[in-house]
């Protein structure tokens, strides 16, 4: 079995219908920056929520990079909504779990949430810095903007 694969053994007869997902280490480190990468692009690209993301993590590991199919990230997805905190990390973790071990997991779980987490360290380090007149605006703008919706 190469790297990444998730493996299902279908078999006839009297024997059981074995689908299991397999845990397999990446080859290397530069495997798991590309994992990196991967989510790090997600995370800056990814807006909605976590049902939202479900759908962007389907389009980019089933559609496009055919890392999964169908059947196995819809289980994926079924399972991890059982598992407490947003499907979407849920989802994330195992990806990066099957594609690059538990270093593959850290990485996609960090490049996945770096983006919202430097946005929300630049918001906070910078909200005593924009007091007056322009976070007042700012916060009349995003008012203003709820009520659009």
């Amino acid at each position: 079995m190469r790297e990444g694969e998730i493996k299902g053994i279908n078999m006839s007869g009297n024997r059981k219908q074995i689908n299991s997902l397999q845990t397999v280490a990446a080859s290397g480190f530069a495997e798991n920056i590309k994992l990196f990468l991967i989510f790090l692009y997600l995370g800056c690209t990814s807006f909605g929520g976590p049902a939202a993301h479900l759908g962007y993590f389907r389009q980019a590991f089933v559609e496009k990079r055919a890392w999964l199919s169908e059947a196995q990230y819809a289980s994926l997805v079924a399972m991890c909504q059982f598992i407490p905190g947003p499907a979407s990390s849920q989802v994330g973790l195992a990806v990066g779990l099957m594609r690059g071990g538990y270093l593959g997991a850290l990485f996609a779980w960090a490049g996945f949430t770096l983006p919202s987490a430097l946005l929300l360290g630049a918001f906070a380090w910078g909200l005593p810095r924009w007091q007056g007149e322009v976070l007042g605006g700012v916060v009349h703008g995003l008012k203003s903007s709820r009520w659009q919706l």
